[in-house]
């Protein structure tokens, strides 16, 4: 596992997490995350792919469009690419999650719409659907396992995701590169700028994005604040 560091000013034990990708699903790869969080709290971020995960111990709370929003075992958390949000634990004994990121293709093949680059949209972030949950935790941990058997794995996500978009999708959303609005990008902006040192803020001579840790932003490549977005709060 790979640890974290806890958050700033805590005598927390260190925080881990575990990143696994899987190469080929239907034609492309598949990240995945386990983790267990204690104290810390990710500054506004927002993904390329979906967010698609089950609490498994714990209660997180997030920040999704604007509202606080919580998340315990039971339920189901879908994020849309594009759309800011935080995380973190809701009380002092954090909490544990699985999460995966499926591009933004995979969940398009089951929209019924003929419409070009049409995503299914979720208008709820934390939607409650016991069975599911339980069907998206075993499939994540079918094919987190280095010996587990790849093929079933595989058939369970793509089941999983097929009922995630019959159940609970409304209508077609627009091309998910569009998703992110300007305001929600200067709010990114100001609330990792005001955690960086002054030395890695826009216009110093250090690398902002070398001393992401001070933001404590997620420790996931695929999932980051752009330079255009900080330089828009200043």
């Amino acid at each position: 596992m790979t640890p974290i560091a806890g958050g700033s000013g805590t005598s927390s034990p260190p925080d881990r997490a575990v990143w696994t990708r899987i190469g080929d699903v239907g034609g492309v790869h598949l990240d995945l995350m386990t983790a267990r969080i204690g104290r810390r709290h990710f500054a506004p971020h927002a993904h390329e792919e979906y967010a698609i995960g089950v609490c498994t111990d714990g209660l997180e709370t997030i920040r999704y469009r604007g509202e606080r929003h919580h998340s315990g075992p039971g339920s189901v958390v879908v994020l849309e690419p594009g759309e800011p949000h935080t995380g973190g634990p809701a009380d002092e004994r954090g909490f544990a999650y699985r999460v995966l990121y499926p591009v933004p293709e995979m969940l398009a093949d089951a929209v019924p719409s003929r419409e070009e680059g049409a995503l299914p949209h979720f208008r709820d972030g934390i939607i409650d659907d016991g069975r599911l949950a339980r069907r998206l935790w075993t499939a994540h941990r079918v094919l987190s396992r280095p010996d587990g058997d790849a093929l079933a794995g595989e058939s369970m996500l793509l089941s999983v995701l097929d009922a995630l978009v019959r159940r609970h999708a409304e209508r077609p959303s627009r091309p998910h590169r569009a998703a992110m609005r300007e305001s929600e990008a200067v709010w990114i902006a100001r609330t990792v700028s005001s955690r960086l040192p002054v030395r890695c803020r826009p216009g110093s001579r250090t690398s902002w994005w070398r001393h992401r840790r001070w933001a404590n932003w997620p420790p996931r490549w695929g999932c980051r604040v752009t330079g255009w977005c900080v330089a828009s709060a200043r």
